[in-house]
């Protein structure tokens, strides 16, 4: 998996997290769970480098139309 496609899997987990602290708001378990989840989703994806960038430029870059 591409650090790509983790940082946008977290992402996905994460807007997930904040639907279901919306829903589960005053809670008394599950609403403290799920701010411990959204602030351990958000370190997961600061954590990621983001130098690390897909290859598609060079791919295509290689591709040359027939002339």
């Amino acid at each position: 998996m591409t650090t790509r496609s983790q940082r946008d899997a977290l992402k996905v987990q994460l807007l997930d997290t904040r639907r279901m602290k919306e829903l589960a708001a005053g809670h008394p378990l599950m609403a403290p769970a799920l701010e411990e989840r959204e602030k351990d989703l958000q370190a997961q994806i600061h954590a990621l480098p983001l130098e690390d960038k897909e290859r598609t430029t060079d791919v295509l870059k290689d591709l040359k139309p027939d002339a």
